[in-house]
């Protein structure tokens, strides 16, 4: 799996159990500095939460495609910036 076939701030659905590299895990809980991730913060600032140096993933952990603890949605926060496209 390599994070730059995907835009900072997708998410993705995958059927195991853990985060790829330059991915992690939507659900409640997680907590990203600014500092660290700058860029996904540049895409999606405080849209689920946080304030001044912290900011949170979405929180997709109801959103189960599959029954039990395997798989989830998870973010792309290593990976291509999105360009904006003015038409």
């Amino acid at each position: 799996m390599n994070s730059d076939r995907y835009f900072i701030g997708q998410i993705a659905w995958f059927a195991f159990g853990y985060s790829p590299k330059g991915f992690m895990p939507c659900r409640a809980g997680m907590v990203l500095t600014r500092n660290r991730h700058a860029a996904l913060f540049a895409v999606i600032g405080y849209s689920y939460g946080g304030a001044g140096e912290q900011f949170h993933l979405p929180d997709m952990s109801a959103e189960a495609l599959m029954p039990g603890n395997y798989g989830g949605f998870h973010m792309c926060v290593e990976g291509i910036f999105p360009q904006l496209n003015y038409q």
